[in-house]
């Protein structure tokens, strides 16, 4: 059987494992009725496109006092009132895509820069054993609220290192379970996509140091990794799909 690899199936497969279940933001399939209903029950959602890289078509709505709503797309921010004016917005942002829309998780920031970690698994050639080759944090732009427009790409450690200081006291925890956390995706969803070879695990932090899962990506990028001042992530990553055929 095949699976799809859109968003809201991955999601659905990794609700299957009780210790993944937990560190998954709420998703739905994209509807008005469940837009408004997922606003009162969480106050701020993110929609996206199902299918989707890059985080292009990421938006973020929150509800404020009565019936006003604030709308961030693009580091834009815009404010309307009432649910059939959200509704006409939304419609002139979203394109004909199938959509989904997820509980809103406050990620930690560094300084006034939202951040999260890319966490690449590589499977070794002929076998079932999962390796974590590399990882690296993404700081946002000041105006965004994801890392898809990253500004900047620093070592996991550093960043946690200068956070909070209640999530920066136990880095060397967080740091350790990024890696248990993203093994545990990779093994999962083994299950499911038995041809896969690479994943990159998109893994939030919140400000009390709880981890969340973003994403599973099934083309990651590695570009991100040459931002990186030590060369040494790339060339392990790089190496790793030379020496197992993992083809791109």
């Amino acid at each position: 059987m095949s699976y799809s690899k859109g968003k809201l199936k991955k999601y659905h497969l990794l609700k299957r494992n009780q210790t993944l279940a937990v560190k998954l933001p709420k998703t739905v399939r994209y509807t008005q009725r469940r837009l408004v209903s997922m606003l009162n029950r969480y106050g701020v959602v993110v929609i996206k496109p199902n299918f989707g890289r890059l985080g292009r078509g990421i938006i973020k709505v929150a509800l404020l006092d009565g019936s006003q709503y604030e709308i961030h797309h693009q580091g834009q921010k815009s404010n309307v009132v009432g649910n059939e004016n959200l509704l006409d917005f939304l419609k002139k942002k979203m394109l004909r895509k199938r959509y989904i829309i997820q509980e809103f998780i406050p990620l930690l920031k560094v300084g006034d820069q939202v951040m999260d970690v890319r966490v690449m698994v590589q499977r070794k050639a002929r076998s079932e054993e999962w390796v974590v080759t590399g990882k690296c944090a993404k700081l946002a732009h000041k105006d965004y609220f994801t890392s898809n427009a990253a500004t900047s790409i620093k070592p996991v450690e550093e960043v946690l290192k200068a956070s909070a200081p209640n999530v920066s006291s136990m880095w060397v925890k967080i740091y350790k379970d990024l890696d248990q956390v993203t093994m545990e995706i990779a093994i999962h969803l083994q299950r499911y996509y038995p041809k896969q070879k690479e994943i990159g695990v998109d893994l939030g932090i919140d400000t009390n140091g709880m981890i969340w899962i973003i994403e599973a990506n099934y083309k990651p990028m590695t570009a991100m990794f040459a931002r990186l001042d030590n060369p040494s992530t790339l060339k392990k990553i790089l190496s790793f799909r030379k020496k197992h055929g993992i083809q791109r």
